[in-house]
């Protein structure tokens, strides 16, 4: 009896073990699949490999290199690894290094990637193991460069900010002394010929810094206005000319009779511009050229319905097309690919900044519209445009009455200008016209004119200067006078809080500005005094309309 109980205990140990067992086993099959699904749920790829072999991998490996599970196995680890980084990634997989490194991944079209590879090693039945980790770099990596792109945009925004600036100046001066000539009833036809034509290069220089400050302060400058493309196109083919040799041809095909564009003729002149310069630019690089050169410059109309017209973008609706093509060098399929990007330039080093036809991508996809490129090595290359239509009609400008600029008896300006030279025109200007011109060669002699109780109607100063700001001299001079009429000039962009203070003395008057927009303002200003500030804010708005008119200048009353 005791030997049976003796055989029943031992057979219910033995179950008991057996359960103990099968239980075991399952719990490791069960944290096997958790582990597997643990693994292929994360977007790294995870490797595990023996003596340098992979015996095991996740999903993502799979994705991340384009082999499927059962190719991976049996792979050696630096297969999936560049050649010039095998080297590295075998001496770290053998010396079982943990820290994380960078290397360039192999895929099996044979695609390179920027990869980062971090391994561990441990032990399993006995045998040592390594697990690594593959995470793909690509979009860090495109992160980071856009990064140093918005640096660099950055850095050229506050430089050109600077340049603008003084720019302005020297155009202001231009336009000014060209305007000042051009009061003179006498002139030669030739000689007034010659003037308007520097004029209207002044004008373009002047709405070109307007643009160069705006993008240096991150602003939208834009001015958008239904416009007919054909006709920009042949206004702006004059000075399109003047910038190509006399042997390069250019062709103009404008379909007639086509829609109307909500565009800133200003953003289209700057396209053209630049197509017809990297066209010029093509055909200068032929070395021996081919005969004739030509530059063909077409508009039509398409309507498109879910055509893909890029890789990403599906366009619908009605666009206006316009292509700018050359038959000159023409650019690799590599290069092609690229040329919208931000610095890239496919012209020598130097010649051009990389940053003509990127400036043209982002203003016609901020449109709304599509650009393209097709090119062919040594035969040319074509720009086409695709420019959403607007179904609104040209809104013909009213015929404005002629304003009276002159003085009237005894006004007195006190001038805060201190650049030289744009104080001599600005004075001779006022003069011409009437005014008593009181203009100190310093913004401080300035400030102490107006708190010695100098007598003087209208205050126009400009805002950034050394010593006292314009700033200061509008708010000493209001504190002093509020009576007194104040218009502040400025080169500069602002931010918003400047905006607001620069509403206390009312609309600023931009450099480079025109001696009748000059003239037009202060005489609102000073008129304005008699019938109140709500008149004044008008008539800022007239004047800050009257500074994007390109039309011809108001001639003064006598």
């Amino acid at each position: 009896m005791e030997i049976h109980v003796v055989w029943i205990v031992r057979l219910i140990y033995t179950l008991y073990d057996i359960t103990a067992q099968k239980d075991a086993e399952a719990q490791v099959i069960a944290n096997e699949a958790r582990y597997r699904a643990l693994a292929d749920a994360t977007t790294e790829g995870i490797f595990i490999s023996q003596d340098g072999v992979y015996i095991d991998a996740n999903r993502a490996a799979s994705k991340l290199t384009g082999y499927s599970h059962e190719a991976l196995l049996g792979m050696f680890g630096t297969d999936v690894i560049a050649p010039e980084s095998r080297q590295r990634v075998r001496e770290n997989m053998l010396s079982g290094v943990e820290s994380p490194y960078e290397a360039v991944g192999l895929r099996k079209d044979g695609a390179r990637f920027p990869c980062e590879l971090e391994g561990r090693m441990f032990e399993r039945d006995g045998v040592k193991l390594r697990a690594t980790a593959m995470r793909d770099l690509t979009q860090r990596r495109q992160l980071e460069q856009a990064a140093r792109q918005s640096e660099k945009l950055r850095a050229i925004g506050t430089l050109t900010g600077g340049i603008a600036h003084d720019f302005n100046n020297i155009l202001a001066i231009i336009n000014g002394e060209v305007e000042l000539l051009c009061l003179d009833e006498g002139l030669d036809e030739v000689v007034r010929e010659a003037l308007d034509l520097i004029a209207e290069a002044g004008q373009r220089g002047a709405r070109l810094t307007k643009h160069l400050l705006a993008f240096s302060r991150g602003q939208e400058a834009a001015r958008p206005e239904v416009m007919d493309l054909n006709a920009h196109i042949e206004r702006t083919f004059r000075l399109l000319r003047r910038l190509l040799p006399e042997d390069i041809e250019v062709i103009c095909e404008l379909t007639p009779g086509i829609s109307h564009i909500y565009a800133d003729p200003d953003q289209i002149e700057q396209i053209l511009m630049n197509l017809v310069i990297n066209a010029r630019d093509a055909l200068l690089e032929q070395g021996e050229a081919r005969h004739p050169q030509r530059i063909a410059i077409e508009t039509g109309e398409a309507r498109l319905e879910g055509v893909r017209v890029t890789p990403c973008a599906p366009g619908t609706g009605t666009f206006l097309h316009l292509a700018v093509c050359d038959n000159g060098v023409g650019l690799a399929p590599e290069i092609a690919t690229r040329i919208f990007e931000p610095f890239f330039s496919g012209k020598s080093i130097h010649k051009g900044t990389g940053l003509g036809l990127s400036t043209v991508y982002g203003i016609i996809t901020k449109a709304g519209g599509f650009i393209d490129v097709t090119t062919t090595p040594g035969l040319g290359l074509c720009v086409e445009i695709l420019w959403p239509t607007s179904r609104r009609e040209i809104i013909e400008a009213a015929s404005k009455p002629k304003i009276y600029l002159n003085a009237r008896p005894g006004e007195r300006v006190l001038l805060a200008e201190d650049d030289l030279e744009l104080r001599r025109v600005a004075q001779d200007a006022l003069r011409m016209h009437g005014y008593k011109v009181i203009a100190p060669e310093t913004s401080r002699l300035a400030l102490e004119q107006i708190r010695a109780g100098l007598g003087y109607d209208i205050l126009v100063s400009d805002v950034v200067m050394p010593e006292v700001s314009g700033w200061a001299l509008a708010t000493e001079s209001q504190a002093r006078a509020p009576d007194r009429a104040i218009l502040l000039m400025s080169g500069y962009t602002f931010e918003r809080e400047e905006d607001a203070r620069a509403a206390r003395f009312g609309a600023i008057l931009s450099k480079p500005y025109r001696i009748v927009d000059l003239l037009q303002i202060i005489r609102a200003r000073l008129d304005a005094r008699s019938f109140g500030q709500g008149v004044l804010t008008a008539l800022d708005q007239a004047g800050a309309d009257a500074q994007g008119d390109d039309g011809d200048d108001q001639q003064a009353e006598g």
